[in-house]
């Protein structure tokens, strides 16, 4: 799986994760951390349903924090992808011997 990352603020990272769309995000098949703009090849993804979950790292930490209420600090920001068509499903097929992504 390809996906060229662009408009990347370079003063944070980011995580990447393909997540399972059936779940409500929460079964995470592959992480990618310290991403930033360019290109970014995700090798061994499963054929089938995916989602792309980006995590806004502000604190360079390579993780998703919480946040904490007593002191005033919002959590890191997450969203999901969406294609073109406004899904955040993608069908990863397996084409000889690589994936490609595309809405489904």
């Amino acid at each position: 799986l390809r996906l060229n990352i662009t408009g990347a603020d370079t003063l944070k990272n980011y995580i990447v994760q393909l997540v399972d769309p059936t779940l409500n995000s929460l079964k995470v098949q592959r992480e990618i951390k310290s991403v930033t703009n360019g290109l970014l090849t995700i090798e061994y993804v499963e054929v089938g349903n995916c989602a792309i979950r980006v995590i806004e790292d502000v604190n360079r930490n390579e993780k998703w924090d919480v946040g904490d209420l007593e002191h005033r600090v919002a959590p890191e920001r997450v969203r999901l992808v969406k294609n073109e068509d406004g899904s955040s499903v993608i069908l990863c097929k397996k084409f000889k011997n690589f994936l490609k992504a595309s809405p489904p």
